[in-house]
Parts: C-alpha cells; sequence; structure tokens
C-alpha cells in the first residue's frame, strides 16, 4: 500500500514539474516577426525590432509583422503585404487581429496591411499620418529607423483604440512633446532674434514725431474739395462647399478573400 502511495506521489510531483516548465516555457516564448528577405537590416537591428514587436504582440494582442523584400512577385505592393499575412496565418485571436509592414525594393514602396481589429484601430486618416512619421528615415536608407517609428506609431495607435478614441480626422495623431519642445524652443528663439533686429533697427533710425491729426501734414490751403460722391459699383458673394473629412478605415478584398485595410507609398 504504501508502495503504491509512493508511486501515486511521484506521478503527481513529475505532472506538477511538468506543468510548471511547460508554462515557463509558454511565458517566455518569442515570436519571430521580422523577415528581412531584402537584407537590409543588421542582426542586432533584426533582434531589437523583434524585441519591440513580441513586446507589442504580448502587451496588446495585436499581431505585429514586418517584412521587406527585393521582389514583388508580379504582384502590386497591397496584393503582396495582403497575401503575406494570408498566407502565412499571422493574426490574433478570431478575427486574425494584426498588421504587416512591408519596405519592397522593387520600386521603393512601402505599405501597411492591417486586417480584424486592426482595421478600426488603423483609420485612413491614421494610415496617412503614419506615412509621413516613416517615409523621411527610408527615403534617407534608414530603414532600422523607419521600422522603429512604424512600432512606435503602432503603439501609440493601439492605445488610442484601446482607450476608445482611435485616431482619425476628428482626433489626429500628436506627436512626442519632445517634438513639441523642440518646435516651441525654434519659434520662441525665432521671435527674439526677429525682436532684437527691430529694436536694433528702430534705434538707428531718426523720424521725426509723428502728429496726433493727419491735417498736420497737409500745407495750408493747398487742397480743395469742390464736389464728393459715393458710388455703390457691385458686390458678388461666392460660396464653397466644404469637403467633408472622410472617418474610418476603407477597406478592400485579398486574393485570399479576407478583408483588409491599409495604404502606402514611396520612398
Amino acid at each position: 500500500m504504501k508502495r503504491k502511495i509512493r508511486v501515486l506521489v511521484l506521478i503527481l510531483a513529475m505532472a506538477l514539474g511538468m506543468m510548471m516548465v511547460w508554462n515557463v516555457s509558454a511565458a517566455s516564448e518569442e515570436y519571430y516577426q521580422v523577415f528581412d528577405d531584402a537584407d537590409l537590416l543588421s542582426d542586432s537591428e533584426e533582434e531589437s525590432l523583434n524585441a519591440g514587436i513580441n513586446n507589442i504582440i504580448s502587451s496588446y494582442d495585436f499581431d505585429v509583422v514586418i517584412v521587406t523584400t527585393n521582389s514583388l512577385d508580379g504582384k502590386s505592393v497591397s496584393e503582396y503585404a495582403d497575401d503575406y499575412y494570408d498566407e502565412n496565418g499571422f493574426g490574433v485571436g478570431d478575427e486574425g487581429t494584426g498588421l504587416l509592414f512591408l519596405i519592397s525594393m522593387e520600386d521603393r514602396d512601402y505599405y501597411v496591411s492591417t486586417h480584424g481589429e486592426a482595421i478600426d484601430a488603423f483609420t485612413d486618416y491614421g494610415i496617412e499620418r503614419m506615412k509621413e512619421e516613416v517615409a523621411s528615415s527610408l527615403s534617407d536608407g534608414d530603414y532600422a529607423g523607419g521600422c522603429e517609428k512604424f512600432l512606435n506609431v503602432t503603439e501609440d495607435y493601439i492605445t488610442a483604440y484601446n482607450e476608445g478614441t482611435p485616431y482619425d480626422s476628428d482626433h489626429p495623431y500628436q506627436e512626442s512633446k519632445n517634438y513639441f519642445l523642440r518646435e516651441l524652443i525654434a519659434l520662441v528663439a525665432a521671435v527674439a532674434v526677429g525682436l532684437v533686429s527691430v529694436l536694433m533697427m528702430k534705434s538707428k533710425m531718426n523720424n521725426a514725431k509723428p502728429q496726433e491729426y493727419a491735417g498736420n501734414y497737409v500745407k495750408k490751403d493747398s487742397f480743395k474739395l469742390t464736389k464728393e460722391k459715393d458710388l455703390f459699383m457691385y458686390s458678388r458673394v461666392t460660396k464653397v462647399k466644404k469637403e467633408k473629412e472622410e472617418k474610418g478605415s476603407s477597406t478592400h478584398t485579398s486574393s485570399s478573400g479576407e478583408t483588409h485595410g491599409g495604404g502606402g507609398g514611396k520612398f
């Protein structure tokens, strides 16, 4: 009887140990989400980007993928991005929520493909705004920097979406406080320089004292008004219809029948 109890205890202990090992491995599981087929990134840059992506996945349950390629295989940039996402089974949850950032060197294109809840989190406005953030780095050949900016903006967008206010035309995306601080310092400096310049020029001028009345500037008896008349010629009122800014996200269907949002451009 004692032997059977020892065996049972041993089995339970082994089972508990296996469960603990499985939980530890599951908690430390890391997804490989950077596919640098165009070889634009160093190994350390890939590792850094992959770590950032895994942080987003674990924190927000949004899948994020970065892909670089030298060829679109005859597809448009949007078709390539959508198909890459669908065919490789990316996405979190029942809706397959996530987004893919594609850099194509074939014609120097970049594209963001969204799926599931990411379509609502990344509106048409948001995609356009994101493009402004990453395009300059890509144009300068700083591909790692462009991808880092993409991840930073992605986290900001997901946070806003989770708070119930995704960035859109009526809720514009704001740059970092550091950016505004730099702009404010530059503005103050410009105003200061301009003010000093004006004061220096004014100090060198020898202006006559201004007169209180305009008539003081007219020579006595040199101006005589013989006739005056007011004529109203015509008036024209032009009305221009203000275009209403579209909100939300436009979508399309990929070759596999999945619904995607997104957008891109050249660099």
